[in-house]
């Protein structure tokens, strides 16, 4: 065998080596992903957060049950301020850290309208029993919308269901099934698979995502009036999440571009969504509360 043959040999076999090295490494960075995606998805805290003297809010602490017989701890916040808004319920969604204690800046939002207001906690989060998982959210949410509509009697009309990051996929898919007043999300993501795609480009996301949160799939079974808030400068969940979901929902509906980022336009803009929250409320005290189909 001439050397020109044996050193082509030698490179096939040596590009065998690194493409079969190659697949392996990629294999592995795949099962990583796989192994500690439950981690990255759900950050749960049983840490309470103190609260500053801006931020007290009226709370007592409530408890319910699942249909899967796990314990949900919760704060219930009715000593607000009486108004139109106080014969409406707003059913309040966090996101994927933390506990209810650090949604404060939303609660005080509500009260000063005079919403009253059920957090709870997923299983898992602050005082709550269970492991997270999407199957156990859902069934959270459901717990929760009906521990306002069995145990505290009151009507389904009369429920917002509000969500925030990824509570608002939450409060969209109890939205579509519960039937609400209304649905209000912000900082929404199109689905985890999505937003994992554009953060992990070079892994097949979409194809190996085991939590899906998949907003995108069921906002269009939400027949109820919608209204979709969204900060400019988000990079957690980018702006045009929240449109892409704007453009699949159904009528009546309405977007509103909020300053800040993901976290911070509670407070930046603040008199934004307390207005968007005040049109939402008369508008459904209206016959016909498919007047708000007029949006920006």
């Amino acid at each position: 065998m001439s050397s020109a043959g044996t050193a082509r040999r030698i490179i096939f076999r040596t590009l065998l080596v690194l493409m079969a090295t190659a697949l392996l490494l990629y294999g592995g960075v795949i099962v990583y992903y796989m192994h500690v995606e439950r981690s990255i998805v759900y950050q749960p805290s049983k840490v309470f957060f103190a609260a500053r003297p801006d931020e007290q809010v009226p709370f007592s602490p409530i408890s319910l049950t699942t249909a899967d017989h796990i314990k949900l701890s919760g704060w219930r916040i009715d000593n607000c301020n009486k108004g139109p808004a106080s014969q409406y319920w707003i059913l309040f969604f966090h996101g994927n850290s933390g506990n209810v204690s650090g949604s404060r800046r939303w609660y005080q939002v509500f009260c000063r309208l005079g919403f009253r207001t059920l957090a709870i906690d997923y299983r898992g989060y602050g005082n709550s029993q269970g492991i997270p998982s999407e199957r156990g959210f859902y069934a959270d949410a459901r717990a929760a919308f009906g521990y306002l509509t069995d145990v505290e009697h009151v009507p389904p009309d009369r429920v917002i269901v509000y969500g925030h990051s990824l509570g608002a996929a939450v409060a969209v898919d109890v939205a579509a099934e519960m039937r609400p007043a209304a649905l209000v999300i912000e900082g929404a993501l199109l689905s985890i698979p999505a937003r994992g795609q554009e953060l992990y480009p070079f892994l097949p996301v979409k194809l190996i995502a085991q939590n899906r949160f998949d907003a995108a799939a069921r906002i269009p079974a939400v027949t109820c009036p919608i209204l979709v808030l969204h900060a400019s400068g988000d990079t957690v969940a980018p702006l045009y999440h929240s449109r892409t979901l704007f453009e699949l929902a159904r009528e009546p509906k309405k977007f509103i571009e909020l300053e800040g980022n993901h976290g911070s336009a509670i407070a930046l803009s603040a008199d934004k969504v307390t207005a968007a929250l005040r049109v939402l409320t008369a508008t459904l005290q209206k016959p016909d509360a498919y007047s708000l189909k007029v949006h920006h």
